[in-house]
């Protein structure tokens, strides 16, 4: 019996393309299983980025406040609000007071601080200086601050007492703070809802 080589080519034909269907099925399959993986590094290194971020947005405040009243002679707490703080010192130690001005700037959702040097003999000056936009000296990818709240607490016996907020405008109850509770809540892009970071500041007497 004789093999019909018409038959036999059209059979290899059809295993050829059934095979390159076979191989592009394959490829696509490893193409979305790599492009899902590297949506989710990417994913998780702006989480990673947007975690850090908020991180250098609460400790350059803490580094700021730590080192209020630093050389200077009078209250160095010259504003005292949740959101909103100005303080007097020689942070640089150059021998020059200067003033700082940290605060949220809701519409923008943005903290921004501001700088003085020397410090104006009309303090209410460092009061209503812009500055610039503290969050965006220290990120790549937009990180919304949501929130900036600052509290104050007194010298008493063990962590101090709470100051309230109408009473931190009198200049002698400003005089009495000793520790600063920062907390920053922030979104990112990625973020799965709202960080939150708190630290502690403890003012030189």
């Amino acid at each position: 019996m004789g093999i019909d080589l018409r038959r036999a080519r059209g059979a290899a034909l059809m295993d050829v393309v059934v095979g390159l269907t076979v191989m592009a099925l394959a490829a696509g399959g490893i193409f979305a299983g790599l492009k899902g993986s590297m949506r989710a590094w990417i994913t998780a290194q702006q989480f990673a980025g947007e975690q850090h971020n908020a991180r250098l947005v609460l400790d350059w405040t803490a580094r700021r406040l730590r080192a209020a009243g630093s050389g200077f002679e009078g209250v160095p707490l010259l504003r005292a609000e949740g959101a909103d703080v100005v303080f007097a010192g020689d942070t640089d130690g150059n021998g020059v007071i200067e003033c700082h001005r940290i605060y949220l700037n809701t519409t923008e959702a943005v903290v921004y601080a501001s700088r003085i040097e020397p410090i104006p003999a009309d303090t209410s000056l460092c009061g209503s200086a812009v500055g610039d936009p503290l969050t965006a000296n220290v990120e790549v990818r937009n990180l919304t601050v949501t929130g900036l709240s600052l509290r104050y607490f007194d010298d008493s016996p063990g962590a101090g007492a709470p100051l309230a907020a109408a009473a931190l405008a009198d200049p002698l109850v400003r005089s009495s703070v000793r520790r600063i509770q920062i907390t920053i809540q922030a979104r990112g892009l990625e973020s799965p809802g709202t960080l939150g970071m708190s630290t502690d500041v403890y003012l030189r007497r």
